[in-house]
């Protein structure tokens, strides 16, 4: 019952702040943006109740810190835009401990991590001629992120975890990765370029998917 209402209050909140992004309605994007990710905060907090395990506090904390990195990112000031990075990168690390709780190292991720240090190459080369002071904290959150998906992906061929709520964190984390990769392709190439469809999407689903996964999954001892 929880999720009926909460999926599509998450999705209406999300194409009301898509809409106003790309019509630059500030007033408007302030409120329903953090409300897009505290729903998901909420549909995320729901099993937790009863299933207070590692991986489940780790999500719900770094969809907080998102919230707190949406929030500094409603500004487009360099100092909002550090804060919010400073943001999404701890809720990352969260990410990758929770993802690293239920999926051990296999022989199988070196070539996941090869091809997305392709992706990130690539991505750092179209992005160095706008980096300027900011070149090392890219690469670093680049590095971060990509590692984090490598643990997500992980938990479909390698982890403690049945194959739904592998598929949701899988699929959620490449959305989230893509979406990181397009903002930064926005800021630095595209001079600070409006988030919009593309951006907001992906972000809005992959945390979703993220946050579903723990009302699929069959906790393990906290």
């Amino acid at each position: 019952m929880t999720q009926r209402i909460l999926l599509p209050a998450i999705a209406v909140c999300a194409i009301i702040t898509i809409i106003a992004d790309i019509r630059d309605m500030k007033r408007l994007r302030m409120i329903v943006k953090p409300l897009t990710t505290a729903l998901i905060i909420a549909l995320a907090a729901w099993p937790l109740a009863g299933n207070p395990a590692l991986y489940a506090v780790l999500i719900a904390a770094g969809l907080v810190l998102s919230l707190g990195g949406d929030i500094a990112l409603l500004s487009r000031a360099e100092t909002a835009f550090i804060i919010g990075l400073v943001l999404f990168l701890c809720a990352h690390v969260l990410y990758t401990i929770a993802f690293i709780s239920i999926s051990p190292f296999v022989p199988a991720d070196a070539v996941t991590a090869l091809v997305l240090l392709i992706v990130i190459t690539i991505v750092y080369r179209i992005l160095w001629p706008g980096l300027g002071a900011m070149k090392v904290p890219v690469l670093a959150y680049a590095i971060i992120i990509s590692f984090m998906l490598l643990r997500a992906i992980s938990t479909v061929y390698g982890g403690r975890v049945s194959f739904t709520p592998a598929l949701l964190i899988a699929l959620g984390s490449l959305l989230f990765f893509a979406s990181d990769m397009i903002l930064a392709v926005n800021r630095f190439r595209r001079n600070n370029a409006p988030d919009g469809l593309p951006v907001l999407s992906t972000y809005f689903a992959g945390q979703t998917l993220i946050a579903l996964s723990l009302s699929y999954m069959a906790f393990l001892p906290a």
